[in-house]
């Protein structure tokens, strides 16, 4: 299986278009509006980074944080990277939260369900 792509993702939950570079290109973040970009997408490594309001990681992480779901469910859905990612960005308001993935890494958990 393999990991959709983090600029399909991205672009399903309300970020601009994002060009298919072999660089980190600079973004406006759709997770927490705003007028100037805070954010970095590396389209061939797959990551993404808000230096904002935190979010980061790969498509997998961003579904999982967007969609409120496990990853091993988020894989089952889109793993194939044939899908089409369905959602958008649905905010609660509060604080973000800390926490570790099974691998040890250590997340940003927004109030995004």
């Amino acid at each position: 299986m393999s990991k959709p792509s983090i600029r399909e993702v991205l672009e399903s939950y309300g970020f601009d278009a994002i060009p298919d570079a072999d660089r980190w290109v600079k973004v406006r973040c759709a997770f927490h509006g705003e007028r100037n970009a805070s954010a970095s997408v590396h389209p061939k490594q797959n990551r993404f980074k808000c230096f904002a309001c935190g979010m980061s990681g790969d498509s997998y992480d961003i579904i999982q944080a967007q969609e409120g779901i496990p990853f091993s469910e988020a894989r089952q859905r889109y793993g194939t990277g044939d899908e089409e990612v369905r959602g958008g960005v649905h905010r609660q308001s509060g604080r973000g939260v800390h926490s570790k993935t099974r691998t040890g890494r250590r997340t940003f958990r927004s109030g995004i369900r």
